[in-house]
């Protein structure tokens, strides 16, 4: 196993050692060890889910449920919600394969591609209110490209009457998310959290949920023991409790770091930091001869992942040269691979390790 001193691969993620401490204390204190029904577990849990809220700015009427990754909110979402069919914006990986999982549950199932690298002209489409379910990507983590908030609204305003789901995986924590422009929002841990993999959140409005019960009432929701109702249920009854055995660790590590940020200022200032530091890598990318961004429009590249065009010998090159300095890039993803490298702009990533980057490969 190659040993380095620090990851810029967009997930799973580099720690902080804030992090790394908080998981020594879990074993410490047999975190690992406590049952999931127990009051200990409710007490972890319940402070999760309230740091999370006051962190992300989730309305009190959304619910938050805990699921095994991004990746299960797309099934979750289509079979508790959707009956028929289903409409995908896709730039990117992620954005496709949730389109690939309606089209796997059997659902009719609406494309509009833009190439990699490209946001997609919100303006151009029109009968949205037509499909069950509008998923979109808020940024996509194999591309870097972001969605504004001004194409997020007008989206809300083309799915008046349907459900609209957001990918939030590798933005969630460190960008402003207003949470009533969609009905669902999910993301993984592994990724600007800085936890280890292995947990997921979704983030579900009224309306959403109501939807479910009506599909339940009808016996065309097809989630099985996932339907939202049966996760609500613990939730409320047995004080933020699950009806499966969850991943304990990560929402006491979850917990832990949500707490941290919110005294220490909360979502502003991480979203000042990640873009400072952004823009130092900009600055890199821009005066560097052999690099480009993958991302042309500016105002579509994320703060987050930055995904950097070079020829396939340069890319080869500044992963040795990186590897050999104890840093580790992140390759491009699917058919990118040989023609761009991503470098993740996450909050356990210091100022000072992005300059050492910079220095190793200036």
């Amino acid at each position: 196993m190659n040993k380095f001193t620090t990851t810029f691969n967009p997930g799973p993620s580099q720690l902080s050692q804030e992090t790394k401490d908080d998981i020594a204390k879990a074993v410490e204190n047999r975190v690992l060890e406590i049952s999931h029904r127990s009051a200990d577990f409710s007490v972890i849990s319940s402070q999760c889910i309230t740091e999370l809220r006051k962190l992300l700015g989730i309305p009190g009427d959304y619910r938050v449920f805990y699921l095994d990754s991004a990746s299960q909110a797309w099934h979750s979402i289509i079979c508790n919600i959707v009956v028929e069919n289903s409409f995908h914006f896709i730039n990117g990986a992620f954005s496709g394969k949730f389109s690939s999982s309606s089209q796997l549950l059997g659902k009719n199932v609406e494309n509009m591609f833009v190439d990699w690298g490209k946001q997609q002209n919100f303006n151009e489409v029109k009968g949205l209110n037509d499909y069950e379910l509008v998923t979109v990507c808020a940024n996509e983590t194999s591309t870097g490209v972001k969605l504004l908030p001004q194409e997020l609204q007008q989206l809300r305003e083309k799915t008046t009457e349907t459900f609209l789901a957001v990918d939030i995986t590798s933005c969630a924590g460190v960008v402003g998310l207003p949470i009533k422009s969609a009905d669902l929002w999910y993301f993984s841990v592994q990724k600007c959290f800085g936890l280890p993999a292995g947990l997921g959140v979704l983030i579900v409005s009224p309306n959403a949920y109501e939807r479910s019960l009506q599909l339940s009432d009808c016996q065309k929701n097809k989630a099985g023991i996932w339907q939202w109702e049966k996760l609500e249920k613990p939730m409320v009854e047995k004080n933020h409790q699950t009806p499966q055995t969850p991943n304990v660790l990560n929402i006491y590590l979850l917990a832990a770091q949500c707490a941290r940020w919110n005294k220490a200022g909360g979502l502003k200032k991480l979203v000042s930091k990640t873009e400072t530091k952004m823009k130092l890598l900009s600055t890199w990318v821009t005066s560097h001869p052999d690099l480009d961004f993958f991302v042309e429009d500016p105002n579509h590249r994320s703060s987050t992942v930055l995904t950097v065009k070079a020829r396939p010998e340069v890319i080869s090159q500044m992963k040795k040269k990186s590897l050999a300095a104890g840093l580790v890039l992140g390759s491009g993803y699917g058919k990118t691979k040989e023609e761009v490298f991503r470098v993740a702009n996450f909050p356990a990533i210091s100022t000072t390790e992005i300059e050492t980057l910079i220095n190793t490969l200036s």
